[in-house]
């Protein structure tokens, strides 16, 4: 009979030694952390439970062995320490009767939580959960192990600081995945440096959801928030969180990775709300990123950016001067309404006299004005070796967002006044039917003159799963060469068809149901198939018809 592998309860790899792990040089007989479970614990049968990698207000995070589909996990117990201990045993979590009732609410609230968040798997850039189940009188999730560093270690091993280059392809698809979240009515609320981890494929996903009452200060848990992260509503018991809050944390950890520094603690920041970033920096950043931090950064949730929709439009790159001018020079003439929303811009009065320069004239007046305005900010800038900007001078320092309807916006000729001059426009190609693998590898290898992410996958019948159906901008539209394309992606058919698994191993039959957006679990039941196989479905058959998402479970042989 063959003897089962050994692993290293720290890493889970095969462990050859009897005392120390060759792969990660753990000690075998370093102890598990308290009250943690112990290791080698089984799980529904299946998940071997390893180290304790972090104990926060909600529960410990384990890494753990699916021994059914043979590969690494992270395992995350509801275990909120000031409301339950760890049985005798072990195992069982115990509450006392007055903490009863609220360790009850609590967990079903992680379990209700935890299920939203896997109906949402197709997003790449949050943690896939794929089995939930209650045992020893909680609640566990199940998901896939990543190698992995918080984003806090990889900005202090990159030098302090990334440039804006850097940031937006690591930032930019955690933000369509947050804009899919929040569309869908899930918030995160505790985005931060130690939620946001880097992997080994260079990417950046966002991990660590939480129920909401930990997300809050004064509340019944302890408050699991980084300072500098959390946003104003988040230090009081009675205000409302909103896709607002999310946009404060993602931004604030934006900051930090363009700056290397957090801003004030939010309380603080009521006092004092000026951001403080080092010229150098500043000289580097365009400045509709420095507008789009500040917008995002608004102490008061109200005043603050309020979807991540609109944060990316904030941080798309904006027309240059050139291209305004350009584009001018080609017309003809301007409409006396385009001309009098340029002026309104700049804040050019209205003449009372006809007026005999041509258009573009008074375009290029305008850019040399704001051109100097800028030199002056920068010389100041310069003089005071920082740079800084609050709410009550936001506007002259930096241009705030505008009316959607501007044909030409402040931000948009302010932003000429950096390295940005010399982009180059191009006409938006027709993505919608494509293969979205295909197209995300070939701008991910640079092929193409744009980048492509996703905003949200939508159920189509027509569409098959993985292409896209729609972009933003729209095909023939201009945008910047080297600019994003925003896609919505067809998930396929709501409804799915179970397929016939009889007869196959249990892996092969989860692995495909999986593939069509099926929740799976199993039970034993003796037979004469080979231990291991699938018999059928319990309450179901081959054939049926059922929405995406939907639990099915496996009747799986033991043996006769």
């Amino acid at each position: 009979m063959k003897t089962e592998e050994r692993r290293c309860m720290n890493c889970m790899e095969p462990l050859f030694e009897d005392h120390t792990c060759l792969k990660c040089g753990h000690l075998v007989d370093e102890p598990q952390l308290p009250l943690a479970l112990p290791y080698e614990t089984l799980l529904q049968g299946r998940y071997l439970v390893g180290r304790a990698k972090k104990h926060g207000s909600q529960g410990f995070t384990y890494i753990g062995y699916d021994k059914v589909l043979k590969n690494k996990i992270a395992i995350r117990e509801y275990f909120p320490k000031t409301l339950c201990q760890r049985d005798i045993n072990g195992l069982d979590s115990l509450t006392n009767q007055a903490c009863y009732d609220l360790y009850c609410d609590y967990m079903r609230q992680f379990l209700s939580y935890s299920r939203t968040i896997a109906h949402m798997r197709d997003l790449t850039a949050v943690d896939h959960i794929y089995d939930i189940f209650e045992e020893n009188g909680t609640a566990y999730t199940v998901s896939d192990w990543d190698e992995q560093v918080s984003l806090r270690y990889f900005i202090e091993k990159s030098g302090g600081h990334l440039d804006w280059n850097a940031a937006r392809k690591l930032f930019m698809p955690v933000l369509s995945a947050l804009s899919a979240l929040h569309e869908n009515g899930i918030g995160h609320y505790g985005i931060s440096l130690d939620s946001l981890s880097i992997m080994e494929n260079g990417k950046m996903k966002l991990g660590d959801f939480c129920i909401e009452a930990v997300r809050r200060e004064g509340g019944r848990l302890p408050a699991d928030l980084v300072s500098g992260c959390a946003a104003l509503e988040q230090y009081g018991q009675t205000e409302t969180f909103h896709e607002a809050t999310d946009v404060y944390g993602f931004t604030a950890s934006l900051f930090y990775a363009l700056t290397g520094t957090l801003p004030e603690k939010a309380i603080k920041r009521k006092e004092d709300a000026r951001l403080l970033i080092p010229t150098g920096i500043l000289k580097e950043l365009p400045p509709h990123v420095v507008t789009s931090l500040a917008n995002g950064l608004q102490v008061y949730p109200q005043k603050r950016t309020q979807t991540f929709e609109r944060l990316r439009a904030e941080l798309s790159a904006s027309p240059t001067i050139t291209a305004v001018i350009e584009e001018t020079q080609s017309i003809p003439k301007l409409t006396e309404d385009e001309l009098r929303k340029i002026k309104a811009s700049e804040h050019i009065k209205e003449p009372k006299e006809k007026q005999f320069l041509p258009a573009w004239v008074w375009i290029l007046i305008s850019a040399v004005i704001v051109l100097v305005i800028a030199l002056l900010i920068l010389f100041l800038c310069n003089f005071n070796g920082g740079a800084s900007f609050n709410q009550s001078s936001e506007e002259f320092i930096i241009t705030s967002s505008v009316e959607a309807d501007s044909n030409v916006s402040e931000e948009r000729v302010f932003s000429s006044q950096t390295s940005e001059i010399s982009e180059v426009r191009m006409v938006a190609p027709n993505l919608i039917g494509e293969n979205y693998s295909v197209v995300k590898a070939s701008s991910a290898q640079q092929v193409l003159d744009y980048e492509v992410i996703s905003s949200r996958y939508v159920f189509s019948d027509q569409i098959p799963e993985g292409y896209i159906i729609s972009q933003t901008p729209k095909a023939g539209e201009t945008m910047i060469k080297g600019g994003t394309i925003v896609v919505e992606i067809s998930q396929g058919p709501y409804k799915r068809v179970l397929p016939n698994v009889a007869g196959m191993s249990y892996e092969q039959a989860e692995k495909q149901l999986r593939s069509q957006g099926f929740e799976v679990s199993y039970i034993y039941q003796s037979d004469i198939l080979e231990s291991g196989y699938v018999i059928g479905y319990q309450e179901q058959q081959a054939g049926n018809e059922l929405q995406y998402g939907a639990h099915v479970v496996l009747i799986v042989s033991s043996g006769s």
